[in-house]
This record gives structure tokens, C-alpha cells and sequence, in this order.
């Protein structure tokens, strides 16, 4: 099967774009842990973030508020490819490159949980859905082929605003 990476992208942007227009929720606690225990993970999200259900996704959006009528976020999706986890990168660059009007890769390299998962950390710029987007993607490695994709979204605008929050929320990544 080839992997859907590009799915990832598409739903990061829509979700981004439709959770400014959901009525706020209060944030969370800090270091309050997020349980998905369909997805067998759990994180713990960035301080000051929101966490709800969003239709049509599968897990609990992450979300700050809004900057410049978008809002800064995490999803995490999942999807079973029976490949090593380097291969499933190289296929994903692949669809995520014709998913961008304009693409450029900033840095990919190892990424490490508390845990010890190890996985791979993807920032990108680009243009999707006629927005300027900065996307940092992690991607780990489960049980039974499954592969997790985190993608935190946000204006590109904002540059690494928000990386330092997103690398320490996924260093707190586990699975069961």
C-alpha cells in the first residue's frame, strides 16, 4: 500500500481553517496528558493549547488561538504502510510535493521521544489550499505496520514561532 501522506497535509489545513470558527473551549491544565486509547497514544499538549473532537477526524485536534484568522494547531493521523519507516518518508515526499503549489524542505532529521520511539521530525514551507503554510511533521512508527503522522500547522508568517512548543509536546509521545 502506498502511503497517503498527502492526506495528512490536506486535513492539517482543514482543520486549521474550520477550528477558528468553533466556538473556544477552555485550555488545558498544564501538563495535562491526552489520551487516545483507540490510537493506543497519548501526548501531552503544548501549555495554553486546546483539545477537542473534530468532525470527520478520528482524534482530538490541538489547537492555540488564532493569529491572523488561522489557527495554529496538531493533528495526528494514522495509516498502515508495510514499509520501514525511512521508505515511507521518501514515498511520502513524493505526494506531498504535488499537494504544495510551492515546496521547500527546511530540515528532516531523527526525532526522539522521552519514551525512546524513534521517529523522524519533517519542517516544511509551502503554499496548500492558498495559504503560506510552515508544517512541522513527526512521524513515528507503531505496532503492525501502523504509522503515526503528527503535522503542526501554522501561518508560515509565523515561522518557528511554535516549534519549540510542538517539539517538547511530542517528546511526551507514547504509545501503549
Amino acid at each position: 500500500m502506498q502511503p497517503r501522506f498527502l492526506c495528512a497535509i490536506a486535513l492539517s489545513v482543514l482543520t486549521v481553517g474550520l477550528a477558528v470558527s468553533v466556538p473556544a473551549v477552555p485550555a488545558l491544565a498544564q501538563g495535562t496528558r491526552v489520551s487516545e486509547p483507540t490510537g493506543g497514544f497519548s501526548y501531552v499538549p503544548p501549555p495554553g493549547w486546546h483539545t477537542k473532537p473534530f468532525p470527520g477526524l478520528k482524534y482530538k485536534i490541538c489547537y492555540t488561538n488564532s493569529l491572523g484568522g488561522f489557527a495554529p494547531n496538531i493533528n495526528i493521523l494514522e495509516e498502515t504502510a508495510a514499509v520501514p519507516l525511512d521508505k515511507y518518508m521518501q514515498i511520502s515526499l513524493v505526494g506531498m510535493k504535488q499537494a504544495y503549489t510551492t515546496f521547500a524542505i527546511l530540515s528532516q532529521k531523527p526525532f526522539v521521544t522521552a519514551s525512546g520511539i524513534r521517529g523522524v521530525r519533517m519542517v516544511v514551507n509551502g503554499t496548500t489550499g492558498g495559504r503560506n503554510m510552515h508544517q512541522v511533521f513527526y512521524v513515528f512508527p507503531g505496532a503492525n505496520d501502523r504509522k503515526y503522522v503528527v503535522t503542526a500547522s501554522s501561518l508560515a508568517s509565523d515561522g518557528n514561532r511554535y516549534n519549540a512548543a510542538t517539539d517538547a509536546s511530542m517528546k511526551t509521545f507514547r504509545l501503549r
